[in-house]
């Protein structure tokens, strides 16, 4: 379903950043990247930030009311020290602005998925 939902509202999710650390692991720049290949097809954080998405776009929210939920719901499962040069790139793009601290992060956390690979 969500691997359907990517192909039906790709100019959205190619404007929201996933936060499963696929950015660091795989080179990812969006959350479209994940439906490319085989990767969301066994992260939970793909799968449900892309349904989240695709959600919201069909109920005509807002792309930057959008951005601000998905960013709200998944950011803090974003583990690395140091934002990407993805992330950075995305936070000066999305269209709503925050005042909010970046959340803490897990030092050493597993990679992409917590592991599940």
């Amino acid at each position: 379903m969500a691997y359907a939902a990517a192909g039906a509202a790709p100019n959205t999710f190619k404007k929201l950043f996933c936060y499963c650390g696929c950015d660091v692991e795989y080179n990812h720049r969006n959350l479209l990247d994940c439906f490319k290949d085989t990767h969301a097809s066994d992260c939970p954080t793909c799968v449900d930030e892309a349904l989240l998405a695709f959600k919201l776009d069909g109920d005509k929210t807002p792309l930057s009311d959008i951005q601000k939920s998905v960013d709200d719901k998944f950011s803090a499962k974003y583990f690395f020290n140091n934002p990407s040069p993805a992330l950075i790139e995305y936070r000066r793009s999305r269209l709503y602005t925050s005042n909010a601290t970046p959340a803490t992060v897990i030092p050493n956390a597993p990679p992409c998925c917590n592991g599940a690979r």
